[in-house]
């Protein structure tokens, strides 16, 4: 099989599913912002008591929410989360979640079971080490430093 027909078999629980952060709707957000720094995770999912879904909150609405609302740390998350968002079922195919990632231009999908409860966070990078095992020659899939050295001289 190739990399084509894995995308189009493959389920999403092939991949390296988070565990993600979730907080219910009442929480402040305060909690948030400080559950996603610990975890270093881009994305709460809001999850109501039953462990569906409600909305989601992401850095993104936090940077949006630095800049305009000073104050809004002590709010409770339902107010500024994501109502719409897209999500997907464990047992689709991976080329399923591009299309999500694709067509809504987003970096996370919510994960959730055959009931809908919330399993997890799935994104870019979850899809970028999935790809790279086809490529493990080609693709650098280590962090790499931002530091930039000059141990060494270049040139002739």
């Amino acid at each position: 099989m190739g990399l084509r027909d894995d995308l189009l078999k493959e389920p999403v629980s092939k991949l390296a599913i988070s565990p993600g952060v979730r907080f219910p709707p009442t929480a402040p957000v305060r909690a948030a912002v400080e559950a996603l720094r610990e975890k270093r995770e881009g994305c709460v999912i809001v999850v109501n008591d039953h462990g569906r879904p409600e909305g989601k909150f992401t850095e993104h609405q936090l940077a949006g929410l630095i800049a305009t609302r000073p104050g809004f740390l002590d709010e409770p998350i339902s107010r500024h989360m994501r109502t719409a968002w897209a999500q997907i079922r464990i047992d689709e195919p991976i080329a399923s979640l591009i299309h999500k990632l694709q067509d809504y231009r987003l970096r996370y999908v919510i994960v959730v079971d055959e009931e809908g409860k919330a399993q997890g966070v799935i994104g870019q990078r979850a899809l970028m080490h999935f790809i790279s095992e086809y490529f493990p020659h080609h693709v650098k899939t280590s962090r790499m430093s931002a530091k930039v050295s000059m141990d060494a001289r270049e040139g002739a």
